[in-house]
């Protein structure tokens, strides 16, 4: 039996699937120290079953009937408290159920397989998670801006102390004046003024860039809530499959633990995008039109050989899915 590590689960749709394919779903057992003598809780569905049968359960995966009966009576004679099922364990007995019915889950490898899928079916695919353009947005400007900011004030401070240099430097004859490693003519009140008025045009310039940023940084945080994160692209060979998710539903709430790597999901499809057909994961949202304009243009500037600011592209083109995912991991 192979077994899988969920990242993400979402739990109320994979104990719906279970308790529908098995008439109800077990999620306690309590068992007292008296060999025969036990009593269990049921689900949601107040299905009721014999402990040994609960365990009989959990154990058949690699013992036989028989097998799983003895351990199971052993563990009744000795042990007393209440056995619960992590949900993981749960989502892997679903996964078998539903992998081992043919027909019920269907495997997409590559976008050829696409053209049965509609919408209803559960399917499982695997590939590289890749973040909304959206988040990737907010996580640039939470941190990028305030260290472009600071870095421009710094910038602010050096200027207005090369100011003082320069305006209580005295002029002369033939005199010049190293400023930005330019060299400037200082040899009369006039072109000290000039190059006073140099300094305060670019200091007014910084100061605004500053101003700015910080303003950008503003409106973005505005433009921008949680909500809008939660969907991550998955990138397989010749297609992408749009993932609708919930942060409550990932480990620790951080859908950053998502990105850039290789998952495999289960999900069921809500909707195909077809061949020739786009998709924007921006549409309809304030932030696209600064997303495709503003932003790169911001991007392209503060891009170096050192750094480089990039994003998702927004618009996914068919052949293309969007699925209500139930579960990723590995």
């Amino acid at each position: 039996m192979e077994l899988v590590y969920p990242i993400y689960l979402d739990v109320p749709m994979m104990t719906g699937f279970l308790a529908s394919l098995e008439d109800g779903i077990i999620e306690e057992a309590e068992l007292e120290n008296r060999l025969g003598d036990s009593s269990e809780k049921s689900g949601s569905t107040g299905a009721k079953l014999g402990s040994s049968g609960l365990l009989r359960g959990l154990l058949d995966i690699s013992a036989g009937a028989e097998g799983a009966k003895k351990v199971a009576e052993s563990v009744e004679s000795s042990y007393r408290g209440i056995i619960r099922y992590p949900t993981s364990a749960l989502f892997i007995r679903l996964r078998r159920l539903l992998t081992s019915q043919e027909g019920q889950v269907k495997s997409l490898s590559n976008s050829l397989n696409l053209a049965s899928i509609k919408p209803g079916d559960i399917v499982e695919f695997s590939g590289t998670v890749k973040a909304h353009p959206a988040h990737q947005i907010q996580s640039t400007v939470d941190q990028f801006l305030p260290i472009l900011s600071s870095f421009m004030k710094i910038g602010e401070t050096a200027m207005e102390g090369e100011r003082n240099r320069i305006q209580n430097s005295g002029v002369g004859s033939g005199q010049q004046i190293t400023f930005q490693e330019q060299v400037y003519p200082f040899q009369n009140k006039k072109d000290k003024d000039t190059l006073l008025a140099i300094i305060d045009s670019q200091k007014a310039n910084t100061i605004g860039q500053v101003r700015l940023f910080e303003t950008m940084g503003e409106v973005v945080s505005s433009l921008l809530h949680q909500d809008i994160w939660n969907t991550v692209v998955v990138e397989l060979g010749g297609w992408k499959a749009i993932c609708r998710i919930y942060p409550s539903f990932i480990r620790n709430e951080r859908v950053e633990e998502l990105h850039d790597a290789y998952w495999t999901c289960m999900g069921k499809v809500i909707g195909t995008i077809q061949l020739g057909e786009t998709f924007d994961l921006l549409k309809g949202m304030p932030i696209g039109h600064f997303a495709k304009g503003q932003f790169n243009n911001i991007a392209s500037t503060l891009n170096t050989e050192e750094l480089s600011i990039e994003t998702n592209e927004s618009e996914i083109k068919g052949p293309a899915l969007i699925i209500a995912a139930m579960a990723i991991y590995s």
